[in-house]
């Protein structure tokens, strides 16, 4: 008899709240919170459904706190557990889960401790760091003085989580993910992304809707499709949530598949892979060295080189030719090129490629030559006019962009724009 195995009847996923305490993440502080817990739901098949950030106000906090506890299944609230009279993260859960707080003295006892290793007395305020919501149990706090708390209360579990990304980070680990797994044993995920550059986001979305229309689910198992633009780098990306691990596994590859088929050759990595990673490890495995020359990059280039551990493998040096006189004496530009054509022109950044290959004795140079902005433009080189070269064995080439965004969105694109056509180069893809 063949069985045909699926992961039809798929659990709901739970409706998951984040609510972020602190006046300070209105006032200009990132919260990395997001995409920290978001990234490590997806993991487990689960997603953020509204994210929130309050200020340090006892009425907003009561209205946003009220509001996830009537429609969520799951909320995890960080921040406002310090020991100041401004951390009222405690007592509006009290108020809305209608728990007093109960002062537990080993709690506190654990707190002194802390104080006490590091030859300090302990003040009387962070005895309140004590307090736990009634019939709630205390999360670990390796990291820092106030413990977590985990209640589980009207068919909902609630996650009372420190602010700081170093105490908030190991009780996700240790405590918010194994819960909910428990909780929800028969949900599993598989996420996959592809990442790309020098393609706009509408050009790659007309590429994969089709496959995206087509693969809403897989043996039963749905599947989620997403694009996200950061830092000039387009990542392309799936989840598949299901039922059965070994199931959602296969159909997570059937889906890889069919998205390689359509990508081709125009992404350089998957998951996790950075593209500086990429370009080393393909130099290192090739035993192939490499020289760079950068002009308006002013050195960014080498930085996400070396970046990467282990790069005096293939990296040998890196000229920062600001000046014209400096890309003439130091990699031998021609005197009646450079006055002819100007330094932003693909001859000079085909002879800078070149003289620096030749100069350190290298298997490659790169160099990047072109107007940050915003001032040095001119009618026929506006800012944003970046030439980039390429010189290898066999040849020499330069690629011409034209990049929008301020100087720093510039330089950072010209410099990741150059790792991809070395990496195409290397692989014999341009």
């Amino acid at each position: 008899m063949i069985r045909n195995e699926s992961c039809s009847d798929l659990t709901p996923s739970p409706r998951i709240e984040l609510i972020c305490i602190g006046t300070e993440l209105l006032s200009g502080k990132v919260n990395s919170h997001t995409a920290l817990i978001g990234k490590r739901l997806n993991s487990i098949g689960m997603e953020i459904a509204r994210e929130h950030a309050v200020g340090d106000d006892p009425k907003l906090m009561t209205e946003v706190f009220a509001d996830a506890w009537k429609r969520s299944d799951i909320i995890l609230s960080a921040g406002g557990l310090g020991p100041t009279f401004d951390d009222l993260t405690r007592d509006v859960w009290s108020k809305i889960t209608r728990r007093p707080l109960i002062l537990k003295k080993e709690l506190v006892r654990e707190i002194e401790k802390k104080f006490s290793s590091r030859g300090l007395k302990m003040a009387p305020e962070n005895s309140r760091q004590g307090y736990l919501l009634q019939g709630a149990r205390p999360i670990s706090n390796p990291f820092g003085t106030a413990p977590g708390q985990i209640l589980k209360a009207n068919g909902k579990i609630l996650f009372v989580l420190p602010g700081p990304t170093n105490e908030l980070s190991p009780m996700l680990e240790s405590c918010v993910l194994p819960e909910l797994r428990k909780a929800y044993p028969k949900l599993f995920s598989v996420e996959k992304s592809f990442h790309l550059i020098g393609i706009s986001e509408s050009q790659i979305n007309h590429q994969i809707e089709p496959l995206v229309n087509k693969i809403q689910k897989v043996d039963g198992c749905s599947v989620i499709h997403g694009i996200l633009a950061s830092q000039s780098i387009i990542t392309v990306k799936f989840r598949v949530d299901g039922t059965h691990q070994k199931i959602v596994q296969k159909a997570a590859d059937r889906v890889a598949a069919q998205y390689k088929n359509i990508l081709g050759n125009i992404y350089f990595s998957e998951d996790d892979s950075s593209l500086p990673e990429v370009v080393a490890e393909l130099l290192t495995k090739r035993g192939k060295k490499l020289a760079v020359a950068e002009s308006c990059t002013g050195g960014l280039l080498s930085k996400l080189i070396t970046d990467v551990s282990g790069a005096s493998k293939f990296f040998l040096e890196g000229a920062i030719t600001y000046a014209n006189d400096s890309k003439m004496r130091r990699l031998g530009v021609d005197s009646e090129v450079m006055n002819r054509m100007g330094a932003v022109s693909e001859e000079v950044a085909g002879q800078m490629a070149q003289g620096i290959r030749l100069k350190a004795a290298s298997d490659y140079g790169l160099s990047i030559t072109g107007v940050a902005g915003p001032t040095g433009a001119t009618k026929d080189k506006p800012v944003g006019l970046v030439f980039i070269g390429v010189s290898g064995p066999k040849r020499t080439v330069v690629h011409r962009f034209l990049l929008k965004g301020d100087r720093m969105a510039i330089r950072h694109r010209s410099a990741l724009l150059s790792l991809d056509l070395l990496r195409k180069e290397i692989l014999g893809l341009s």
